[in-house]
């Protein structure tokens, strides 16, 4: 499959520079690369992103301005 798609690559990028549109097509290529390696999000699995994460829970390890504001006041900083 990865031979099939890089053979593909490969023949647009000659049809495309032979159009002068090689530019365009280096451009769509990252876009679908992009669009097609986004996975799926696991149940229970929290995101990074509000959109994902009606809930709004923290991420482990996550730095926000209260962990700061409080480190300051204790003196840890």
């Amino acid at each position: 499959m990865r031979m099939l798609m890089l053979v593909l690559f490969c023949v647009g990028c000659l049809v495309s520079s032979k159009l002068q549109l090689g530019p365009v097509f280096i451009l769509l290529c990252i876009i679908t690369a992009i669009v097609t390696n986004l996975g799926q999000k696991k149940e229970g699995e929290v995101s990074a992103y509000s959109i994902c994460n009606p809930g709004v829970e923290r991420l482990p390890g996550q730095l926000d301005a209260d962990d700061v504001d409080q480190q300051i006041r204790r003196g840890q900083i």
